[in-house]
């Protein structure tokens, strides 16, 4: 696939304007992808634990050889973070503020060469600051992190072989605390990026529970059971929460179940999706647009139904992660380091032309037609 930023499906309107088609189904909205560069051939990661997405659009992702890429807000382009001490940099990211990027490290090497700690990065003098040290365990790895946004006072980070731990200050000069995982008794491992700290929620391994917690990780407990009738494997591991209340946890054959916490006897509820495949990633902006992806299908939900929505980048990679802004713009990442970018038309753009015949939207870029 060319690495060159491109429209698919772009055509050329009286020499002067670019137009794009949109393929649109019900629950999906009108949007238009373009390709960036992500400066790397290889796989940005499978879970929703590599990729985060800040509220100006800032954002960060790993790569499967540990390799850490990061866009500023505003722009298009994603550059390598510099190394900060040799460590290989793998597992898990969060950001808690624009300049401050959470990084789990986890060194390949031998058991007792292993370290486990979280890096800041300061995007304005390109340093990092070395985290707090969350304590060892039996194979020290950070296998789940993740960060309020816009706080930088909470992050949870989970130690394989030594649980589950908190700091409370984000800043990387108190202990880390231990979190209380009762009444499971098994930490959680994928955590809900993006949420805040009163809804965060965290898978634990294979999915055998799902847990909550309302002051960001330090007090956890468990969901109701998922339904019987909802599958999941080990690719499995989405998840995502808005709000004080929702969630929604992805599962295979394009399975998604909502839970909301304010019903009074909370369960999960099976949500229909136009999905085939492994439900990857998700990510809620909102209570009415939550975006998920499988490895070749990208899915909306618009607050009454699921719908496909086509990106013209179906077949050309492989989709592992996606997150969004606070405009609702989306970051899609996957295989060979590629990452594509949909953005959301302002409201109040749309213009009936010729008795339905034509549709004109005027996005903040250029103008789309659809016959």
């Amino acid at each position: 696939m060319t690495k060159t930023s491109r429209m698919r499906n772009g055509l050329a309107l009286c020499g002067v304007m670019l137009l794009t088609w949109t393929h649109i189904t019900a629950g999906s909205p009108i949007i238009s992808w373009t390709e960036q560069i992500s400066g790397h051939t290889e796989n940005i990661g499978i879970s929703n634990r590599q990729l985060d997405v800040y509220h100006d659009g800032t954002a960060v992702m790993t790569s499967s050889d540990g390799n850490l890429y990061y866009r500023a807000a505003g722009s298009s382009t994603w550059t390598e973070i510099a190394t900060w001490d040799g460590g290989e940099r793998r597992d898990s990211i969060a950001i808690s503020q624009p300049d401050r990027i959470h990084v789990g490290l986890y060194d390949g090497g031998a058991s007792g060469n292993r370290r486990v700690r979280t890096f800041k990065y300061d995007a304005v003098s390109e340093t990092w600051s070395t985290g707090n040290r969350a304590p060892s365990g039996s194979n020290d790895r950070v296998q789940g992190l993740w960060a309020e946004h816009g706080s930088g006072l909470q992050v949870v980070a989970t130690v394989q072989g030594a649980g589950m731990y908190y700091d409370a200050t984000g800043e990387g000069g108190a202990p880390w605390t231990a979190a209380d995982t009762d009444p499971v008794g098994r930490e959680p491992r994928r955590f809900s990026q993006g949420s805040l700290a009163s809804n965060l929620i965290g898978l634990t391994a294979g999915m055998e529970e799902v847990l909550r917690s309302t002051d960001g990780g330090q007090n956890w407990t468990e969901t109701a059971a998922l339904p019987a009738n909802f599958t999941h494997t080990g690719d499995a591991q989405a998840v995502t929460a808005y709000g004080a209340n929702l969630h929604w946890v992805g599962g295979i054959n394009g399975q998604v179940v909502v839970y909301d916490a304010s019903d009074a006897s909370p369960s999960y509820a099976l949500m229909n999706t136009p999905a085939t495949g492994t439900v990857r990633s998700l990510w809620a902006v909102s209570a009415t647009s939550v975006w998920g992806v499988t490895t070749d299908q990208v899915i909306h939900f618009d607050g009454t139904s699921w719908g496909l929505v086509t990106t013209g980048f179906e077949g050309d990679f492989s989709f592992y992660n996606v997150a969004a802004d606070g405009e609702g713009n989306v970051t899609i990442a996957g295989s060979g380091g590629n990452v594509i970018y949909g953005v959301i038309p302002e409201p109040g753009t749309v213009l009936l032309l010729g008795a339905g015949l034509f549709t004109v939207l005027l996005s903040r870029r250029r103008l789309l037609l659809k016959n």
